[in-house]
């Protein structure tokens, strides 16, 4: 592994498709929190290399669908992604708990 893999946040794909002016079709990610969700548009984020807010910026006017597991899953990495990705200003932002099966929508399309 090189050093720059150890330190991506994960989501250094969409950060570098975003440089180019590109967006992921139809708009939307799925992030998964520990785990690759079974997804097109699908990024995976290292609970212990969380993306730097710059990093998040990278979500800004997507459609944005954290995927978690809910029995595994600390409180901290959880609570510290959900606020880097929401000041980046998605357009919608939805958390998946597949453990609880629940569904919160953190940010709806159109509201602030």
């Amino acid at each position: 592994m090189t050093e720059m893999q150890i330190r991506s946040s994960g989501l250094e794909p969409l950060v570098r498709l975003r440089k180019k002016n590109l967006m992921p079709k139809a708009g939307l990610i799925w992030i998964g929190l520990g785990f690759l969700p079974s997804k097109k548009n699908a990024l995976a984020i290292d609970p212990a290399r969380l993306p730097t807010d710059d990093d998040c910026k990278s979500v800004a006017g997507l459609d944005v669908i954290l995927v978690v597991n809910g029995y595994a899953t600390n409180y901290y990495p959880l609570r510290r992604l959900c606020s880097g990705l929401m000041a980046a200003r998605p357009r919608r932002f939805q958390l998946v708990d597949l453990d609880y099966k629940r569904v919160a929508f953190l940010k709806l399309g159109g509201f602030q």
